[in-house]
Parts: C-alpha cells; structure tokens; sequence
C-alpha cells in the first residue's frame, strides 16, 4: 500500500496525517488563526505541506473534500497542484475524498489517541474534528486504493 498524506484544510486551521499501511506515520493540526493576510495564511499552509512531503515522501496526497460553496484556495486543491508540480517526489496522485470523521478511529492508532486528548485540554473540538478528518481521509484512499488493485 502506497504511503498516503491526507489533509483536512480550513480557514482557522488545517490538520495533516500522513498514513504508512496501518502505521500512522504523522497526526498534527496547524492554527492559521495568527495570519490576518490570505496570502500569509496560503504560505503558512504550504510550509507546513512541503515540510511533512519532504519527510513523508507520500505517493499520494488526498485532501477531505469540501462544499463548494466555502472552497478556498487551500480547500480547492489549487496549493495541492502547485505543490505536486514544485516537488515531483513521486506523488502519483492528487484525490478529493470525502471524510465521515468518527472518534473510533482513536481506538485504531495510539498516536492519535495521544493527539485527540492534548487538542481536548485545549477546548477546540474544530481542532480535534480537522485531525479526525484528515485521518479518514487517509483512511478512505487507502480503502480505495486496495479495492482498484484486486
């Protein structure tokens, strides 16, 4: 199964997994609330998305799918593109995927357990619902990857 970094974009803060078979390799959530500027915001997000490609090395980027009406440019896969196209590591796919988080997907990776709970004593549930997410869409694509091979 190919190494898959997933993400969960948004205006306030934007949350990266990046998921090696049944490893949860990263699980973080980035605040953009400090950056008034978009274009601030926009550099900010793709620092933190080019740090964890050139960490990763994924093979493939998916990011949670969004409604359409509150698309941004990080939400739209427009950074996604251009970052793809700047690194050329390999990723051989760029996927929108929509996410069902569930607070199970804890129970199935120890690391997140340990994340969700640090995001808890911080009182945002947006933060903890950004994590969630990326961490299904990973989860999906992964799904969705295995179901093309057989």
């Amino acid at each position: 199964m190919p190494r898959i970094l997933a993400l969960s974009p948004g205006g306030r803060h934007f949350a990266i997994a990046t998921l090696d078979g049944d490893v949860l390799v990263r699980a973080e959530v980035h605040s953009l609330r400090r950056f008034r500027d978009p274009a601030e915001k926009f550099r900010a997000f793709l620092d933190a998305l080019r740090v964890a490609v050139e960490q990763d090395a994924p093979a493939i980027i998916a990011v949670e799918a969004l409604d359409a009406r509150r698309t941004t440019p990080m939400a739209n896969g427009q950074a996604l593109r251009a970052l793809a196209e700047a690194t050329a590591r390999g990723i051989h796919g760029i996927t929108a995927v929509p996410s069902r988080p569930d607070p199970a997907l804890a129970d199935r990776f120890p690391d997140l357990r340990t994340a969700l709970d640090a995001l808890a004593c911080q009182h945002d549930p947006r933060r903890s619902r950004r994590l969630l997410a990326a961490v299904a869409v990973a989860l999906a694509t992964a799904d969705a990857h295995a179901e093309a091979r057989t």
